[in-house]
């Protein structure tokens, strides 16, 4: 974000920060991977076998 002087348009400064946009890119992400581990690991608890595996001879 930028702030400029409106008496002076010479003395501008930035404001450091991210953008709101670049903010909810992140969140964005970051709640699709913390979704991606939950199915993972939801998915490995309900692949474990729950029957004895027979025998080989």
């Amino acid at each position: 974000m930028v702030a400029v002087d409106p008496d002076d348009p010479g003395h501008a400064h930035l404001v450091p920060g991210m953008s709101s946009a670049a903010k909810m890119v992140t969140g964005v992400g970051l709640a699709l991977m913390l979704t991606g581990l939950w199915v993972r690991a939801v998915s490995r608890v309900s692949a474990t076998p729950a029957v004895r595996r027979r025998r080989r001879r």
